[in-house]
């Protein structure tokens, strides 16, 4: 099978985890061509001595500060963009242009207009493999939790509450990209993840009413967001993220309670979830271990080996290479450009 090139466009935290996970996925699923992160792009801000370490380190065949010479590149099939969302219109545009696959960080853009013209170019482009980074549908207990959904075992939806905590933006930080208007702040940075999650989860939905709050005196963004809304079943759901939750980690909760049962999850737990079924003799949940996903291919690690955050992002990129090798390949779980711009469209009603 013919290798599969990727350049990460933006090499920060996340691109480090997306190229670890290239260096792993072929271990991980036999099923793939061999892949290849040859080539990142840099900040301009990156230092003689700091694109010394990054060649030390990683061994990338090039390291630049030009977006032009990966575009040029014809040997590069795929972009992974991983920049602050200001840039992703533009470079999303350009990697389309010049015939590359993309996977795009969250959230798609910074508006409305930018994402249906993305949305527009990757239909012009059919042949061209465009996902978005929603790494939390891989992971194996949201995958068994789903199918309960589909399956109708928790019966008709009346509620769910979906919170997303973090506690880092208490103390005093630079004002880099995250904290400024447009490209930060709590809704911007934890939104996406939770209203992909109820939308893939549970389906269309509306916003009812919000409330943005600022807590932290001379700071341009929010620090703390809460949504009520309602899906197409009637169903209501509470939703909330912050960055000022003292004592969180990366606490990403989630319940949904039907007339047949319900469910609860924490990504701080993320290899179990917790069931219950009126149908059962037992009050209460009943703690279920998931270690692999059940949808996986992979033969490597074991099925009672517990995986991690990192494992959910190694899935996704499995998903995108597995589209672009494949031209048969299909699955339902993808996050595709579609649902990129569904959570923009959400996220413009909460502005």
């Amino acid at each position: 099978m013919k290798k599969i090139n990727i350049a990460i466009i933006g090499y920060g935290f996340m691109g480090k985890v997306y190229n670890y996970a290239s260096k792993v996925l072929n271990d991980y699923y036999p099923d793939l061509p061999p892949i290849e992160v040859s080539s990142i792009l840099i900040s301009p801000r990156k230092s003689d001595d700091e694109i010394k370490i990054l060649n030390d380190r990683y061994g990338f065949k090039l390291i630049t500060k030009n977006y032009s010479d990966l575009l040029n590149d014809s040997s590069i099939d795929a972009f992974y963009i991983a920049t602050p969302n200001n840039f992703h219109y533009n470079q999303v545009e350009l990697a389309l242009k010049y015939n590359k696959h993309v996977l795009c960080e969250k959230p798609m853009a910074l508006s409305i207009d930018e994402t249906k013209k993305m949305l527009k170019i990757s239909k012009d482009k059919r042949k061209l493999i465009t996902n978005m980074v929603f790494e939390y549908r891989y992971i194996p207990a949201i995958t068994y939790i789903k199918n309960l959904l589909s399956s109708g075992e928790l019966g008709d939806i009346i509620q769910f509450r979906i919170m997303y905590l973090h506690g880092s933006y208490i103390d005093k930080r630079p004002i880099t990209w995250r904290l400024k208007p447009g490209t930060g702040g709590a809704l911007i940075d934890l939104g996406p993840h939770v209203l992909d999650l109820i939308h893939y989860l549970l389906g269309d939905f509306k916003i009812n009413s919000f409330k943005k709050k600022t807590k932290i005196l001379n700071r341009e963004v929010d620090d703390i967001a809460w949504i009520l809304c309602e899906t197409k079943n009637n169903a209501d759901g509470y939703i909330e993220v912050s960055r000022l939750s003292t004592g969180s980690v990366d606490d990403l909760r989630l319940e949904i309670h039907g007339t047949k049962g319900a469910i609860k999850w924490n990504l701080e737990d993320l290899n179990n979830y917790y069931y219950y079924s009126k149908k059962s003799k037992n009050n209460g949940y009943t703690y279920v271990p998931c270690y692999t996903n059940i949808e996986d291919n992979s033969d490597f690690p074991p099925p009672k080996v517990t995986s991690g955050w990192l494992s959910a992002h190694v899935h996704c990129l499995y998903h995108f290479v597995k589209e672009i090798s494949d031209t048969d390949y299909q699955n339902d779980n993808i996050a595709k450009f579609e649902d990129g711009h569904y959570v923009q469209l959400l996220l413009e009603n909460l502005k």
